[in-house]
């Protein structure tokens, strides 16, 4: 109410004084004299000059006032200011009567913005004019009370001119321009007090930046975050606008806390957001860019210094002179290149890919869009691969080192008592190799608790058991099973202690625990033997056990077992193509075109490399 009383004595002393002089055009008189705010801008002056004689607007001024824009000194004087109050009064003037001595408020070379009105709503209610550092481009806040500064109506978000923003009200809705007060967040007081110190040459506490460093830093944030939301980069759109700018200089203060612990997962986001690659230019885009040539001046080193720190720390790929223009930093990555890594275990490609697929080694892979695949190499755990591959085994080696054949290597790892780093035929491998830990481990517990012996307690070695007591394969991984589970006990005094062959066993407990085995697995198969009873390969015997075509037992939940009646029943219900065409004299293809009763299993039905028919159902 204050504001539009004060703007109503205006316009009716005017009105007393210049009754017609809108209406003629008599040479410019100006009787009423406005003293300029100290940094008000050459608007916001015209404007209350023009206001104060009657006038609207200032455009009736600029008519006149235009033709003095190139005489500063008869312009001051038409307008009755000293020398130190036309030093005071700031850009932005209007375009069609900017003076020739007009100056920028911060004296910095820093944009101007003329696209919006910008006004502090507590300033506004104490001295109502415009401060000429409002419309530095990439102020957000006030520099006295430091709220968010208003560039928009905050009722219905019009935009207003200088003349609608000092008249208090909005022309739109009529709301109050002057009693909202919007507060900023710590992350752009910081920043924005900070860049603001800047331009007046105090010091600052955070940071030495220079104010067009400030600004170059502010369109950075912008570039990277105005492109994560799909706009363009070339031209930064609404970065005038409050709003926008005040979530730049959010994202800015929210990088700056804590110094640099929240740049890292920005730098997360901005790579994850890339398409994969090992070019740092791809995976960081603008931002590498940035750091490397726009911001290449001193002041930004803390900036280069964290991210090389990032680098080192969370950068899967190798770093490489073609990835980088930094010096200094080649070779210092956690990660290495495939072939580095290569001559550092010893190793081909191909044995390094397969030490990966068997999971030894991890590895970051990035596929290009031709197809090709890119290796990366974490270096940290190269010393532990190196370790287990200088202890790793061969089957030959294995076997010697435990004193069976490879035979009964090979049956051990069947049933999964021991298990191999590497089998020929997975992950490209072609030899066996067993670690070396894997083998104490099984010799330990195979040796733990052993009795006293006595001079009446028959022993016998492991390898003459299974030399004269017929063993078969599933015999002696259950033996040995037993043997740790002590259902066969272990006597101490082996000389070879390192050779699981030559351990000694107590005979009575041997031939118990043998005796019942014989007696549980009476007439049980395994399904290899079953197979081979029915005169049939291995896989399709296993085919058929999972189709439950033919039945089989679970014991020790995880061994599988054929019986007697089951290979017969079998034999009883089914018959395959195979012997159909042999009764009949002719190839099981001729014969499987001739058929139409359908087979219960096949290629063709589900896989299975063999026809089978039920027997019932080619009598019908």
């Amino acid at each position: 109410m204050q504001r539009r009383t004060r703007m109503l004595r205006y316009h009716v002393a005017a009105n007393r004084q210049l009754p017609n002089y809108r209406r003629t055009n008599q040479k410019l008189r100006l009787p009423i004299r406005v003293r300029p705010y100290p940094g008000e801008s050459g608007i916001s002056y015209l404007t209350r000059l023009a206001w104060a004689n009657g006038y609207d607007s200032f455009n009736p001024l600029l008519r006149q006032l235009a033709l003095l824009s190139e005489q500063p000194a008869r312009l001051r004087a038409l307008l009755h200011l000293s020398q130190e109050e036309w030093q005071g009064l700031y850009l932005p003037w209007p375009t069609r009567m900017r003076p020739a001595d007009a100056q920028a408020p911060d004296q910095r070379d820093l944009a101007i913005n003329y696209a919006t009105t910008r006004w502090c709503p507590v300033c506004m209610r104490n001295e109502p004019h415009l401060d000429a550092r409002w419309s530095i481009r990439l102020y957000c806040i006030c520099p006295y009370h430091h709220n968010l500064l208003l560039d928009a109506c905050p009722e219905c978000e019009a935009v207003l001119s200088a003349g609608q923003v000092l008249c208090g009200h909005c022309h739109h809705c009529g709301q109050s321009l002057t009693e909202k007060v919007f507060e900023a967040s710590e992350a752009i007081k910081m920043v924005q007090s900070t860049f603001q110190c800047s331009v007046e040459r105090e010091n600052q506490i955070f940071l030495s930046i220079t104010p067009q460093g400030w600004a170059r830093l502010i369109q950075l944030v912008a570039n990277i975050e105005l492109r994560a939301q799909g706009q363009k980069t070339g031209q930064l759109a609404q970065l005038h606008r409050v709003s926008v700018l005040a979530a730049v200089s959010h994202k800015l203060g929210s990088l700056l806390e804590n110094w640099p612990d929240n740049f890292y997962p920005w730098l997360d986001k901005i790579k994850t957001s890339a398409p994969s690659s090992f070019s740092l230019r791809r995976s960081f885009g603008r931002l590498y860019h940035w750091l490397y040539v726009e911001l290449d001046s001193p002041e930004f080193d803390f900036l280069r210094e964290a991210f090389e720190v990032y680098l080192k720390q969370h950068w899967e790929g190798p770093i490489t002179l073609r990835n980088h223009w930094q010096t200094g930093l080649h070779g210092q990555g956690n990660c290495i290149t495939i072939q580095e890594a290569c001559l550092k275990l010893r190793v081909t490609p191909a044995e390094l890919k397969r030490l990966h697929a068997a999971g030894w080694l991890q590895a970051n892979i990035v596929t290009s869009q031709c197809g090709r695949r890119f290796w990366s190499i974490p270096e940290a755990q190269l010393p532990l691969v190196r370790m287990e591959l200088s202890e790793g085994l061969t089957l030959e080696a294995t076997a010697k080192y435990l004193g069976f054949s490879k035979t009964r290597i090979r049956q051990l790892v069947a049933t999964r008592v021991l298990l191999p780093q590497f089998t020929p035929g997975e992950h490209g491998a072609s030899v066996w190799r067993f670690a070396l830990d894997s083998l104490r481990v099984l010799v330990t517990r195979c040796q733990i608790r052993g009795i006293t012996p006595s001079p009446t307690q028959p022993t016998i070695t492991l390898s003459n058991a299974l030399k004269t007591m017929r063993i078969d394969g599933p015999c002696f991984t259950a033996l040995l099973r037993a043997i740790m589970k002590r259902e066969v006990l272990l006597v101490e005094g082996s000389s070879e202690a390192s050779k699981l062959s030559r351990i000694l066993l107590d005979k009575r407990t041997l031939d118990d625990w043998l005796s019942t085995y014989w007696i549980e697995h009476a007439g049980l198969l395994t399904i290899p033997e079953a197979a081979k009873q029915l005169g049939l390969k291995e896989q399709v015997a296993y085919h058929l056990v999972q189709r439950r075509l033919l039945a089989s037992t679970l014991r020790n939940q995880t061994q599988l077992w054929i019986t007697a009646e089951a290979v017969a029943d079998f034999e009883r219900q089914y018959v395959a193509l195979s012997t159909l065409a042999h009764d009949a004299q002719t190839s099981p293809k001729t014969l499987l075109a001739k058929l139409t009763v359908q087979p219960v299993t096949g290629p063709t039905v589900d896989g299975c490399r063999q026809y089978f028919y039920r027997r019932v159902d080619l009598q019908t």
